[in-house]
């Protein structure tokens, strides 16, 4: 049988190692995402007219994080334009609800000159689904006179023209209501 020496008498390495280390002290989210943040400005390339800037957790205080980050962001990764057209066309932002189609033409031009997709079909589907419900019921009964499905810039032309026409339409059957005679009092000869 065995004796175990008492722990006066024990090799204290041997206790050491027995004792967990301790647990590392505890960090905030904001110095955690400050220390990720700076790791990756350190190993990522700089650009050509950005100089690396080493951002430390005693460097950035918590309460400038939320100054920093997008600073930082913006200043390293600058966004892409397809990118952001495509995400635009993808999007219901250019949709035209309620405003007139002029200023929806505008809203669908700039992100599909941008997003440089090469599928006109596609471009001309978007066109159609974001359209008013009204415009678009008379672009689909269109007997005469219909572009072809891949030239977005005739559509665009068409839709133009058939805003045109319905709002015509609108104004001058509204005229018609509008004129009616005035009520008068007949007249007596004495």
């Amino acid at each position: 049988m065995s004796t175990v020496p008492p722990a006066s008498q024990a090799n204290p390495q041997a206790l050491e190692a027995l004792v967990p280390p301790p647990a590392p002290p505890m960090m905030s989210l904001a110095s955690l995402l400050v220390t990720a943040l700076a790791v990756t400005l350190a190993a990522s390339p700089p650009m050509a007219a950005t100089p690396t800037v080493a951002i430390t957790p005693a460097a950035a205080a918590p309460s400038q994080l939320c100054l920093l980050l997008p600073v930082t962001f913006t200043k390293f990764y600058e966004p892409d334009v397809e990118v952001t057209a495509s995400l635009a066309l993808e999007s219901e932002s250019y949709y035209q609800h309620k405003h007139d189609i002029d200023a929806y033409i505008d809203s669908f031009q700039s992100p599909y000159w941008k997003a440089g997709y090469p599928d006109r079909h596609h471009l001309v589907m978007k066109f159609h689904h974001s359209l008013s419900k009204r415009i678009s019921n008379h672009l689909r009964n269109i007997t005469t006179g219909c572009p072809n499905n891949t030239c977005v810039k005739a559509w665009i032309t068409v839709a133009h023209e058939q805003a045109f026409i319905m709002k015509t339409e609108a104004d001058f059957s509204q005229g018609w209501l509008a004129a009616k005679p005035a009520k008068r009092t007949p007249t007596t000869i004495p």
